[in-house]
């Protein structure tokens, strides 16, 4: 499948690309904190099961993550993650999925990230900060350490601002940076689950939001029991933690 509608946002131009750019956002301990709701740790799962369509680009062998399709928060701490640079931000469509793809180059290590849905009011990128998403469900996504600047201080991405209208994400923006740590917000349709991938070759990580649920077929039987994960443990993240049977 070819993808539709590209909006690549770098620090240089592309022919026939619309090109934008980025920010960075604060210490964001605090974010942990900002709904309620618990984390889920990014869970590995089988590259292979994405379709070329849902690839939509991508290369499977840069792939090194698969993330199960969520409605709760993915979370992963930054650890003692140097800081990077977003040298550059894609928002585009594959088969199924609104996409947003963020790509740190340079780097051998993922920067933390959280990724969950929202309404009302989210952590800002300052300690005791908040952003007011709005009633609307919104994909929030917090990355840090991470810089829009590079060492010789010219901005990467200075757009920060994008309507797509796409069929799930109707707009994406930077709600915020300070202090290493970037927020950025997605108005979405309605709400949908969301999955994270992490690539290599540059390190990327990107975030798919889905059109729809896959329907059960009318001659399938679903098990309320068997091969589901509750734990949280899987067996490679083909299913969601919460065990509701959505596949990659």
């Amino acid at each position: 499948m070819t993808t539709s509608r590209i909006r690549r946002f770098a620090a240089s131009a592309l022919v026939g690309v619309l090109v934008l750019s980025l920010g960075a956002c604060g210490s964001g301990d605090q974010a942990q904190a900002g709904d309620g709701r618990e984390d889920a740790p990014p869970r590995p799962g089988a590259r292979d099961s994405l379709s070329a369509g849902e690839l939509g680009g991508l290369a499977r062998e840069d792939i090194l993550l698969t993330g199960p399709w969520m409605e709760t928060p993915i979370n992963r701490d930054p650890g003692a993650a140097p800081r990077s640079t977003l040298g550059s931000l894609q928002v585009y469509q594959a088969e199924g999925v609104d996409r947003v793809l963020f790509e740190f180059p340079g780097n051998w290590q993922f920067p933390g990230y959280r990724v969950t849905l929202a309404t009302g009011n989210v952590p800002g990128c300052s300690e005791g900060d908040s952003i007011d998403v709005g009633d609307e469900p919104t994909l929030v996504i917090r990355l840090r350490p991470v810089t829009r600047k590079s060492q010789d201080g010219s901005v990467a991405v200075s757009t920060t601002e994008a309507p797509v209208e796409f069929d799930v994400l109707r707009s994406l923006r930077l709600a915020c940076e300070d202090n290493d740590v970037l927020v950025w917000t997605g108005v979405l349709a309605v709400a949908r689950p969301f999955r994270v991938l992490e690539l290599q070759s540059p390190r990327r990580l990107a975030v798919d939001v889905r059109h729809a649920t896959p329907e059960p077929a009318a001659n399938d039987t679903v098990d309320a029991g068997a091969g589901r994960d509750t734990t949280g443990a899987g067996d490679g993240g083909d299913r969601a933690g919460a065990g509701d049977g959505a596949r990659d």
